[in-house]
């Protein structure tokens, strides 16, 4: 039998943690990377198929902008 000497094993906090600990650390990584990384990213591939200017709603041009720089004139981009 062990004396109780109030200092706990080192073993029993570790298992103490719950599942959820190790997300809510992560969490506000995970948030600035949505926020400052992924959104610009999808936000840009958005507006690069619509016609998009200030105070305007967003008009859906599709292919149009590419295609029109996939004719031999804008092949070399020089």
């Amino acid at each position: 039998m062990r004396a109780n000497t109030g200092i706990r094993d080192r073993g029993s906090s570790m298992r103490s943690h719950r599942w959820f600990t190790p997300w809510l650390l992560l969490g506000p990584a995970v948030a600035w990377v949505l926020v400052f990384a992924l959104w610009p990213f999808l936000n840009t591939v958005f507006l690069s198929f619509t016609d998009a200017r200030p105070l305007r709603t967003p008009e859906f041009v599709g292919e149009r902008t590419t295609s029109a720089c996939s004719a031999t004139r804008c092949s070399g981009m020089r």
